[in-house]
């Protein structure tokens, strides 16, 4: 990820950054509810809101990053919002390195996919369905208007279906209160019928 999303990420999240952003991802946060889990993780935690977030429902959950001081922001936050979320240091392409296999329910990440090529996205599928059961991603979709910082691929669904081809798409939904704020659901399987389930999801921010 490049400084300037470091940058972002690092700047002071107020209580209203808080709970606009949760609400921007309701849908996302129902289908990680839905899946009725004990133990999540996220990749690539951002401000770390939605692990602190999962952690007040009563989740056992883990955020990963490979940026020291974002994981340093992301447990100040975690502190001052009197969350329960653990945040440590890990490469996305190497979970199965730090973690067991199977250890999560869930392995969820939102705006992180969509500054990847497509054979990294597959790989860090791979990756995460290593360690967890279910996979569940929100990415930018093609509605968004502008690239925030120029490398994030807008994307529209049939352009992640092709992405995604080497696994078995159960659906793919858009969401969002505004037009600009569609955002991307997909939910898919991996193609071998002994791999568990993977989720998808694609927004717009």
């Amino acid at each position: 990820m490049g400084s300037e999303w470091r940058r972002f990420y690092e700047r002071s999240f107020s209580l209203k950054d808080y709970l606009t952003n949760l609400s921007s991802h309701a849908p996302l946060f129902e289908e990680i509810i839905r899946e009725k889990p004990k133990k999540i993780l996220e990749v690539g935690i951002g401000t770390g809101s939605m692990s602190i977030f999962l952690s007040h429902l009563g989740y056992d959950v883990v955020g990963i990053d490979n940026a020291e001081r974002i994981l340093l922001k992301a447990v100040q936050l975690n502190k001052k919002l009197n969350g329960n979320a653990k945040f440590c240091l890990c490469d996305a392409f190497k979970l199965s390195d730090k973690f067991a296999k199977d250890e999560f329910d869930v392995v969820f990440s939102q705006g992180f996919l969509e500054h990847f090529n497509d054979d990294e996205i597959k790989n860090l599928i791979s990756e995460q369905l290593k360690v967890g059961n279910v996979i569940l991603f929100s990415v930018p979709s093609n509605f968004y208007p502008i690239k925030d910082f120029g490398n994030e691929r807008l994307l529209s669904a049939d352009e992640w279906s092709k992405i995604l081809e080497c696994f078995t798409v159960k659906f793919i939904k858009y969401y969002g209160l505004t037009y600009w704020g569609v955002k991307l659901l997909v939910k898919g399987l991996l193609k071998s019928p002994k791999r568990p389930i993977l989720k998808t999801s694609s927004s717009i921010n």
